[in-house]
């Protein structure tokens, strides 16, 4: 992804390509990352589909953990890749680690909000 940067002591700003260039974490996270597994494929999901794609599947993701429902399979994707991915996210959310999935989701959908 292309991003625009600002260099804080000179006020440059630049377009970059972000894997083009070296990071450093200055500060690590202040809370460990809950279930790692779901929030990769989550981000793989994302860079594949899409936002609009993303956002919909996140929703419905979030609607089958809040309840007893089945997917329905509204959100679903026809390309392969894509529809991989979902299949692995659903997968992995309604495990055995449930509840842990539906904080790591409903963190995700608050970003649309």
């Amino acid at each position: 992804p292309v991003h625009m940067v600002r260099v804080v002591d000179t006020g440059e700003t630049f377009r970059i390509l972000l894997s083009t260039r070296d990071h450093r974490v200055l500060k690590p996270s202040a809370a460990p990352t809950s279930f790692p597994e779901l929030r990769i494929v989550l981000f793989q999901l994302h860079a594949a589909g899409g936002s609009s794609k993303y956002a919909a599947f996140v929703d419905e993701l979030h609607r089958v953990l809040s309840s007893a429902d089945a997917p329905s399979g509204g959100a679903a994707d026809s390309s392969g890749g894509v529809a991989e991915l979902q299949r692995q996210a659903l997968e992995l959310a309604t495990g055995a680690r449930k509840e842990e999935a539906l904080a790591v989701v409903t963190q995700e959908l608050a970003k649309f909000a």
